[in-house]
């Protein structure tokens, strides 16, 4: 037998928190939303707080014609524990290199980099490892 609860179904459930990039109508570079970090270029580092967990994106974004800000697929995103480490790793090696120098932090995030006509370029990447689980 069930027992009937006191509280009402609409305030047991809690209220769904929207995503950081679900803002549809964009942003302009006058107006840069709180937790989204301007790294030149289209490039952005936004801090979201999603599900209960806390992440750090590093996002290539578009402008439209209207000059309202978006993002787009291109970027990786990884918990504080990894941004730490990726910091402390910038930090402790020249970056970029000349000789298109790769680490790989936290065996969770590829990072290469390289001057490219006298531009320095970086790139991220999840780094994926294969395991074997046929035991």
């Amino acid at each position: 037998m069930k027992r009937a609860s006191s509280e009402s179904t609409s305030s047991a459930t809690a209220a769904k928190k929207l995503s950081t990039f679900n803002n549809t109508g964009g942003f302009t570079a006058d107006s840069i939303p709180q937790h989204h970090y301007h790294l030149g270029e289209n490039n952005y580092a936004v801090v979201s707080d999603f599900g209960n967990v806390l992440n750090v994106h590093i996002r290539k974004f578009k402008t439209n014609e209207n000059g309202r800000i978006f993002p787009t697929k291109n970027g990786v995103s990884f918990s504080p524990y990894v941004w730490e480490s990726l910091v402390t790793e910038m930090d402790n090696s020249s970056l970029p290199s000349e000789t298109g120098k790769v680490l790989i932090v936290r065996d969770t995030l590829f990072l290469t980099s390289a001057w490219i006509e006298n531009v320095p370029c970086v790139s991220f990447q999840r780094y994926v490892t294969k395991q074997d689980f046929s035991r």
